[in-house]
């Protein structure tokens, strides 16, 4: 089952791979996860040995994780209900909350050691380094396009430009992918003490690094930039960290002298159509404090809302409100947010005394949430996915913590 699970984390953008079976939409990530747990019914079946399904869910009992799970897929299944648009609804209910948690469970059942641990790891940071090479190589100008990207002249614009989206649908989906990713590529260099994975830690470091960098995602560099300084952090001893403050502040200083230097006006028009859209979605969280607008359907209602707000907007579509924490709010509700907050405070709250392993699970979600603040870091297939995959290994970390320190007692 292990390597299932990281087949799935090496292979989270095949859900670019859409197709249709019964008339029903579904992608080949989706595909493999209800493979694996057709893999995982049947095992248990075959075994009828069910100890083990008894025992991890009592630990997440324990671990408290399983009440704000209930209250999250509660509120989704609410913000679909009130939905004006159940056909887009069920197939966000599906692929981004429905599934993710599929994943989750089957990675609190199967991960049980430090072994099963990186494994899942290195499928992620496996499933990166491709995609990484993939945006580098469109960045120096080579130009094939996914059957999805041909058909969209922005693809071109992009490749023009030299910035790189790899198999996605625009370079910041590209940074959004990578940028957890690298910062858990990074931590586990960090603790690392084999030549051989270093060697390859390093390169896809370097590999994910450079790709970031060619997305020229503003978004993305924050999310990977704060990660790292974390990484760097934690790394330092109490004498040298007043250094570190120095130099995170003289190296702030230089970005924004250098990025205001040579793309003033692009961070300019980023900053006023993003400060559009964050009006839009204040105004309908006013409008729908408590049930949100319904899963999925900010794209409909913030064309209809937009020449209320700013007459001609800098933008008449937008996909997202840009703002993790804006979209689950409109998405699913205040209590799809508090669950989700619920969620993130025990994540960090179980792992903060889990020495050097901390770092390659806390790195990742302080990308996503620094990221987060300027994009929308979890609304998309592979990234709700990532988000579970990196609460599972949580719960397992938490686990292992747990035993060892039963055995040591």
């Amino acid at each position: 089952m292990i390597w299932f699970l990281s087949l799935i984390c090496f292979a989270l953008p095949a859900y670019l791979i859409r197709f249709k079976i019964f008339g029903i939409p579904t992608t080949a990530l989706e595909i493999l996860i209800y493979l694996t747990v057709l893999i995982q019914i049947g095992f248990f079946i075959k075994s009828k040995n069910f100890s083990d399904l008894k025992s991890q869910t009592s630990k997440l009992i324990l671990s408290n994780i399983l009440i704000p799970i209930a209250l999250f897929l509660l509120a989704a299944v609410i913000s679909t209900t009130i939905s004006p648009d159940k056909r887009v609804s069920l197939g966000i209910f599906k692929g981004w909350i429905i599934d993710p948690i599929l994943l989750f469970g089957l990675i609190v059942l199967n991960v049980k050691s430090e072994a099963d641990f990186k494994k899942m790891i290195y499928g992620l940071v496996g499933g990166a380094t491709i995609v990484s090479f993939w945006g580098i190589l469109q960045a120096f100008g080579f130009s094939y396009l996914l059957p999805h990207q041909r058909t969209d002249p922005s693809f071109l614009s992009y490749l023009a430009s030299g910035r790189a989206f790899g198999p996605f649908e625009s370079p910041n989906y590209l940074g959004m992918y990578l940028a957890p990713i690298s910062a858990i590529a990074l931590g586990q260099l960090l603790i690392s003490n084999i030549k051989t994975q270093n060697y390859f830690l390093s390169f896809a470091v370097a590999a994910s690094l450079l790709a970031l960098l060619f997305t020229k995602s503003f978004g993305a560099w924050l999310g990977f930039l704060v990660a790292a300084l974390f990484l760097v952090w934690l790394h330092l001893s109490k004498e040298k960290r007043s250094i570190f403050w120095a130099l995170l502040v003289l190296t702030i200083v230089i970005g924004m002298a250098a990025i205001l230097k040579y793309q003033p006006q692009r961070i300019l028009d980023s900053f006023s159509a993003r400060k559009e859209v964050w009006q839009v979605s204040w105004f309908l969280i006013k409008e729908h404090p408590i049930s949100g607008i319904g899963l999925g359907t900010f794209k409909q209602i913030y064309t209809q809302v937009i020449p209320q707000i700013h007459f001609p907007p800098i933008n008449w579509l937008q996909m997202h409100p840009h703002n993790i924490f804006l979209a689950f709010w409109l998405n699913m509700g205040i209590l799809g947010l508090l669950s989700f907050l619920w969620l993130l405070y025990l994540f960090f709250k179980n792992l903060i005394s889990h020495n050097s392993y901390l770092i390659i699970l806390i790195a990742p979600m302080v990308a996503i949430i620094a990221h987060g603040l300027i994009d929308t870091t979890y609304w998309k297939n592979d990234l709700s996915a990532m988000f579970w995959i990196i609460m599972g290994l949580a719960v397992i970390l938490y686990k292992l913590q747990g035993e060892e320190n039963e055995n040591r007692d």
